[in-house]
Order: C-alpha cells, then sequence, then structure tokens
C-alpha cells in the first residue's frame, strides 16, 4: 500500500516537473521571440486581439511577402507572441475562476451547516 502512494506521487512529481520545464521552455522561446519582434509589432493592443482571434494569414493580403520572407517571419512571430500572451490571459482568468467557485462552494457548504444547526436548535 505504501508503495503504491510512492509510486503515485513519484508519477506526479515527474508529471509536474515534465510540466515545469515545458513552460520554462515555451517562456524561453516567447522572450527569444519578443528579443527578435521588430517594434511595430507590438502596436495597437486591440487590433493585435483581432489578429490573434483571426489568424493573421487571413489578415495579410498575398503581395505582403518580402522576397526573402522575413516580413511573414516577422508577423508570424508577432502572432506567436500575442497567442501565448492571450493563453497565458485565459489560464490565469480560469485558475481566478476556479478560486472564486471554491469559495463559493465552501461559503455555501458553511450555510448548509448553519442552517442544519439552526434546524436542528428549533426542533429541540
Amino acid at each position: 500500500d505504501l508503495t503504491n502512494k510512492l509510486q503515485k506521487a513519484e508519477e506526479r512529481l515527474r508529471s509536474m516537473e515534465r510540466e515545469s520545464r515545458f513552460e520554462a521552455a515555451l517562456a524561453s522561446e516567447i522572450a527569444n521571440l519578443r528579443a527578435n519582434a521588430p517594434a511595430s509589432a507590438n502596436g495597437n493592443q486591440k487590433q493585435s486581439h483581432a489578429l490573434v482571434l483571426r489568424g493573421i494569414d487571413q489578415n495579410m493580403p498575398p503581395n505582403a511577402l518580402s522576397e526573402d520572407g522575413k516580413d511573414f517571419i516577422d508577423r508570424n512571430s508577432a502572432y506567436i507572441i500575442e497567442m501565448y500572451d492571450y493563453v497565458v490571459d485565459l489560464k490565469n482568468s480560469i485558475t481566478e475562476e476556479r478560486q472564486l467557485y471554491r469559495d463559493l462552494m465552501a461559503e455555501h457548504e458553511e450555510l448548509l451547516a448553519l442552517l442544519g444547526q439552526t434546524g436542528f436548535n428549533v426542533c429541540e
């Protein structure tokens, strides 16, 4: 029984370490993209969210690519950065909503317990 618990704990630890390494590698790659992104890629926030939601390729005219494709790479890097920021924002929002839900459920349980105690006191 203890060996099973130990194995499960080690599996969870390995999984968490793997996820942590992935997050660190992803953050490092995004930092590299940010460092190499042109200054014009950090433009209007509302416009960049629109690009994220629609996809940058749909917003590019067919003749927008330069001969070496650098323009496409710069725009694609900006899109990747914006997508990463968008996903991080969503992840933070989900975490916050889950915490609010847990708080609400705890308060609900406390109110039910209080109601149950009050009901027993009235019956006595």
